[in-house]
C-alpha cells in the first residue's frame, strides 16, 4: 500500500507589521501618502519596490532593521530581508506591511517508508507577524501541527488537527476540513517555530 504523509504547517506568505523603536505612532492618510525612495537610491530589486525607510544599502535605509539585500544571481533579482535569507515579495508602507516567503514545514514518508522532515524557525528581530493577515494551515492525514512563537519573554502556542482516511481526501486549493485545518496565529509574535 502506498502511503504518503505530507504536512504543510506554515503559511508561505507572511505579512510583517512595520514597527521599530523609531516608528511614529501616528498614521498617515493612505490616499495622500507619497511613497518614495531616498534620492540616488535604487527604487526596485527585481519586481519588488523598495520604499524608504527600507533601502538596499545602509545609506538608503533608515537603519539596519530596514536593510534589504538584492540578490542579482536570480532573474529577475530577488529581495531578501537583511542578510537572513527571508525572501521579500512586497513592501507596503501604506498598509504597514511587508510580505515574505517562508519555508514550509513538512513531515513525509516515501514508498519505502523513509522519513523526511523540516521544521522551520522564523526570527524577525524588530518586526512582528501580523495575526490579522495570516493563518496557520496544516495539510495531511492524521496530522497534528503546532506553531509556537515568542513576544517579549512570553511564549505563545496555537495548533490544529487534521484527520482523514486517505490522501485522496485532501482537496486542492481550499481548506475544507478534510485533510486540512487552519487556526489563527497569536498576536504580535517576533519569532515562529513549527512542529508536527
Amino acid at each position: 500500500m502506498e502511503w504518503l504523509h505530507v504536512t504543510v504547517a506554515q503559511l508561505i506568505t507572511l505579512a510583517i507589521l512595520l514597527l521599530s523603536p523609531t516608528s511614529s505612532s501616528s498614521t498617515a492618510n493612505p490616499t495622500t501618502t507619497t511613497v518614495m525612495t531616498k534620492p540616488r537610491c535604487d527604487e526596485y530589486c527585481g519586481d519588488v519596490r523598495i520604499p524608504y525607510p527600507f533601502g538596499l544599502t545602509q545609506d538608503c535605509s533608515l537603519n539596519g532593521y530596514f536593510l534589504i539585500t538584492c540578490d542579482y544571481s536570480f532573474n529577475p533579482p530577488k529581495a531578501f530581508y537583511g542578510k537572513g535569507g527571508i525572501n521579500v515579495t512586497e513592501i507596503s508602507i501604506e498598509q504597514g506591511q511587508m510580505q515574505i516567503l517562508n519555508n514550509i514545514g513538512y513531515q513525509c514518508y516515501d514508498q519505502q517508508n523513509n522519513y523526511f522532515s523540516s521544521f522551520p524557525w522564523l526570527t524577525l528581530g524588530e518586526f512582528t507577524v501580523s495575526s490579522t493577515a495570516n493563518e496557520f494551515t496544516a495539510v495531511g492525514c492524521d496530522t497534528s501541527a503546532i506553531v509556537t512563537g515568542f513576544k517579549d519573554d512570553q511564549r505563545y502556542t496555537a495548533g490544529c488537527i487534521s484527520i482523514c482516511e486517505q490522501k485522496d481526501s485532501i482537496v486542492g486549493d481550499s481548506c475544507s476540513g478534510a485533510g486540512c485545518c487552519q487556526t489563527s496565529i497569536p498576536v504580535a509574535l517576533r519569532s515562529l517555530n513549527v512542529t508536527l
